[in-house]
């Protein structure tokens, strides 16, 4: 299930859960008075507040925050950031798409086949470049976007249950149990395991934990969508060509001090393999490495054609491997990995349960 999904069904689930509730406390009014009865002024104040939130011109503004809080988990979890000011901006986008789009559209269908049309199209353009101006100024506006770390892995599946305890129960001791769910996700969430070392599943581009905590980016294509989604991942607002800092690169690869003081090599040209072999604590490659490669740990074409893009997060003397895909898994959609000896794939670094043994020699960097 991807984040459209997700987002796209908590949302709609949460308007739905929200109106029928509405529906449900009027019919019950309605049966407890009769008709014609006095109401007394608190009641009727009541009313026509939410009337006005649900019905009126508040609609676009209570819809958006009923979307936007069961959502926002899985924004946080899929996207990691969160937008603040979502409630001004959904409702003037909305408002501007009813008043340009929908009777625009409408219109130039009707008028398209006598060619009459020109102008209508022109009318529902000019709506179009004021959504995307109104967005434009509100993503550039001060603190316009709360960058998230990365959730533990069960913390989504709780904040998921609390969502649906909320909007698909009808009692209302059902729907207290997205208390202590959204307690355990959101405890999840604060507690995410960051990674030390991401690879990307070419190989030709990863991320590397410094020792000051920040994370430097590893490659030629320092702007790449992948590098951006591991800053994201890392609560760090920076641009990935602002995240270079401790990397020394040349047409050969890079290479950067990792959080523990063990070198990184990112090799680019076959003719630095056997140098950065003999030298580097991680070696990695979209290449494959030679037979005879000296590096503790190696992530190589090999070893991505199985594995898929990996992290590592190193723990002391041990180092946790997290992948994309099993070693062992063959999906369906994809073709099998190919199958190495035991004693290859313990040169790349690998042992059961994703944990492997850190190499602690130094060495003094580059010549």
């Amino acid at each position: 299930l991807g984040a459209s999904f997700q987002l796209s069904f908590a949302a709609v689930a949460a308007l739905i859960a929200v109106y029928e509730a509405r529906g449900a406390l009027v019919a019950r009014q309605r049966e407890a008075q009769p008709f014609g009865a006095k109401r007394s002024r608190f009641a009727s104040l009541r009313e026509s507040v939410a009337e006005r939130l649900l019905h009126g011109p508040g609609a676009p503004l209570f819809a958006t925050l009923c979307a936007t809080s069961a959502t926002a988990s899985f924004m946080a979890n899929d996207f990691h950031e969160l937008s603040p000011y979502v409630l001004i901006g959904n409702p003037l986008t909305l408002a501007i798409i009813e008043f340009f789009a929908v009777p625009g559209a409408l219109v130039g269908s009707v008028l398209y086949p006598l060619g009459l049309d020109g102008l209508v199209w022109r009318y529902v353009g000019f709506g179009i470049d004021l959504v995307t101006y109104i967005a434009r100024l509100i993503a550039s506006a001060p603190g316009s976007s709360l960058h998230v770390k990365s959730f533990a892995p069960s913390a989504i599946l709780f904040l998921s249950l609390a969502v649906l305890s909320l909007v698909l129960w009808r009692s209302f001791l059902f729907r207290a149990m997205a208390i202590p769910f959204a307690a355990i996700g959101l405890c999840g969430a604060a507690s995410g395991d960051g990674f030390d070392l991401a690879v990307a599943a070419g190989g030709d581009a990863a991320a590397v934990r410094l020792p000051s905590g920040e994370l430097a980016l590893l490659g030629r294509r320092p702007q790449s969508f992948v590098g951006e989604q591991w800053l994201r991942a890392d609560a760090d607002p920076r641009a990935p060509a602002d995240a270079r800092g401790g990397v020394a690169c040349d047409k050969m690869g890079c290479v950067a001090r990792a959080v523990d003081g063990r070198f990184v090599a990112l090799v680019e040209d076959r003719q630095a393999l056997i140098e950065d072999c003999a030298r580097a604590a991680i070696l990695i490659t979209r290449l494959g490495a030679p037979d005879g490669c000296g590096a503790p740990i190696v992530i190589d074409r090999r070893k991505l054609a199985e594995t898929g893009a990996v992290t590592l997060r190193i723990a002391g003397e041990r180092i946790e491997w997290r992948m994309a895909r099993g070693v062992d898994e063959d999906r369906p959609w994809s073709r099998a990995p190919p199958r190495r000896p035991a004693r290859e794939l313990a040169r790349g670094g690998e042992a059961r349960d994703g944990v492997a043994d850190a190499d602690s020699r130094e060495w003094d960097g580059p010549d």
